[in-house]
């Protein structure tokens, strides 16, 4: 179970509110109370299965972790965890599913060989993007979980849990950058003997600390960044950081250090509908490492997810499914598991109310429909696409960025909508 888009900012003002740190351990000490109410627990731990500090990084995150610690760390926010869920698509409507097990996986081959082949090259950097909600999220944990069983040691950074003040100040947004890898990777903070502020410029003092401290073990490091695109906003930091990863890349295959910097391999994750003046395409890691956009579900694929789910589909009802909302792993997750705990819902009536404003769709729609009324001129270009009954082409950059934002997709040098569901809703509203 996973918070939603809205419901985090709901989750970070809690916390704020809250006034513990993301480190305090009263997080872990308080759900480990909620989880196993019938134990004792003390400061400094063990904590309770599920209480554990990447865990709760993943919930601020919004990524999937089990229900029951989702359901605690709620609680403790004095938040109603059913609302906060990204499975309880309207808090007025659809109920949440409750769900508490694993997520499934559906395999995305041949991305997943080239991914691992390309994480196990020295000094390699892999570009994922995809619009949000293509299953970014596990396909990389699937990659670094691959990595770790190779022997290469593994760490996950992601820029939503950085304070909106980092993105101000490069000299301290590189300095959390480097504690951050550090408590991930259970290493104490030791900028005090690798940043020299007065003779050294921050990228050098971060490239000082990532050599001598993080790549001197003699095993490889992959180092994922995700949520990148959080940082489009902010040339004042995404230009010199990507251009500092561009250089530990290059000294991989270029350095008197070569050897040192070949251990360390970058993962950089990022979302394709991001409404900035500049994508990672326009940075200094333009033309950089290896590009992989994760494609949509196959129509075989989405009957493998629902098998996983305890739904035994047979061609048509797959089929009528992936005809409305394509395969958007996403959408088609959303529908399996609703369907799974409320049985007696019939795929055809909820496909049918799926454009509606009651639908299970309904947060997912009203985003997108934010998002565009924010850009008149690409709403203005999607209408487009939305009125014809053809596949149209439009100016090569709305083109791009329809296509970004994962709404419209290509047919040749055209687009259309990307699926009916889509087609049917934004058509209501433009």
């Amino acid at each position: 179970m996973k918070a939603s888009e809205t419901a985090l900012e709901k989750i970070q003002a809690a916390r704020v509110a809250k006034g513990w740190t993301i480190e305090d351990e009263r997080w872990l000490l308080e759900a480990s109370r909620l989880l196993q109410p019938e134990r004792v627990w003390h400061p400094g731990g063990p904590y309770a299965d599920g209480a554990s500090l990447p865990t709760f990084k993943r919930f601020l995150a919004g990524a999937s972790i089990r229900e029951p610690a989702f359901r605690a760390f709620c609680r403790i926010l004095n938040l109603d965890w059913r609302r906060m869920s990204d499975l309880a698509a309207d808090p007025n409507g659809t109920p949440s599913t409750g769900l508490g097990d694993e997520p499934i996986y559906v395999g995305r081959s041949p991305h997943e060989e080239l991914a691992f082949a390309q994480l196990t090259r020295p000094g390699a950097l892999l570009r994922i993007k995809a619009a949000r909600q293509m299953g970014k999220t596990r396909f990389v944990e699937q990659l670094l979980e691959k990595a770790a069983a190779s022997g290469c040691r593994t760490v996950t950074l992601t820029f939503k849990l950085a304070d909106e003040r980092l993105f101000c100040d490069h000299d301290a947004f590189l300095k959390w950058l480097c504690v951050d890898l550090g408590r991930e990777l259970e290493l104490p903070n030791r900028l005090d003997r690798h940043w020299d502020a007065d003779n050294a410029s921050p990228k050098s003092n971060c490239t000082d600390y990532m050599e001598k401290y993080f790549l001197q073990p003699d095993s490889p490091l992959a180092v994922c960044f995700d949520d990148v695109d959080l940082l489009f906003a902010h040339p004042g930091i995404h230009e010199p950081f990507f251009s500092l990863l561009r250089s530990w890349h290059e000294r991989a295959s270029s350095h008197r250090k070569a050897a040192i910097w070949g251990r360390l391999r970058i993962v950089l994750v990022y979302s394709t509908d991001i409404y900035a003046p500049l994508g990672i395409e326009e940075s200094p890691l333009n033309n950089v490492g290896t590009v992989l956009e994760l494609p949509e579900f196959d129509l075989e694929q989405v009957r493998q997810f629902a098998r996983g789910h305890g739904l035994d589909w047979d061609e048509p009802d797959a089929r009528r499914l992936f005809e409305a909302v394509g395969g958007h792993p996403y959408l088609i997750e959303l529908i399996v598991r609703y369907l799974r705990v409320v049985p007696q819902s019939v795929l055809g009536r909820v496909l049918e109310e799926a454009a509606t404003e009651s639908g299970i769709y309904s947060a997912h729609l009203r985003h997108h429909l934010r998002v565009l009324k924010r850009a008149p001129q690409l709403a203005a270009a999607f209408k487009r696409v939305l009125d014809a009954r053809e596949p149209v082409r439009l100016d090569p950059s709305q083109a791009f960025q329809l296509q970004r934002t994962g709404l419209a997709r290509a047919v040749g040098d055209a687009l259309e909508p990307r699926c009916q569901l889509y087609r049917k809703y934004f058509a209501q509203h433009f």
